[in-house]
């Protein structure tokens, strides 16, 4: 079961080839926000906006901002339980 985050970003600055992103994620339905703040290239996410646009650039970074989010306490739930695993062979 996937669970829809939305995220907000608050700042964004760069220094040389550093950016810092810092912003809140949090989860519908939410116990409320939870703060992040991300670190990444800046060259990458250029590149990014140059391939794909903002789109790609979101596709880049809302990864990263979800991660941070779990890292400072957004609840993830439970893993979801195994009934069935598949068998086989195989031959090389």
């Amino acid at each position: 079961m996937a669970a829809t985050h939305t995220y907000v970003v608050s700042s964004a600055s760069a220094v040389g080839d550093v950016a810092t992103i810092i912003g809140t994620v949090d989860n519908i339905p939410s116990t409320g926000p939870v703060p992040v703040s991300i670190i990444m290239n800046l060259s990458a996410i250029q590149q990014a906006n140059t391939q794909g646009g903002i789109a790609a650039v979101k596709a880049l970074v809302a990864p990263q901002l979800l991660a941070a989010a779990i890292a400072n306490g957004l609840p993830t739930g439970p893993p979801p339980v195994v009934t069935q695993l598949p068998t086989g062979t195989f031959t090389l």
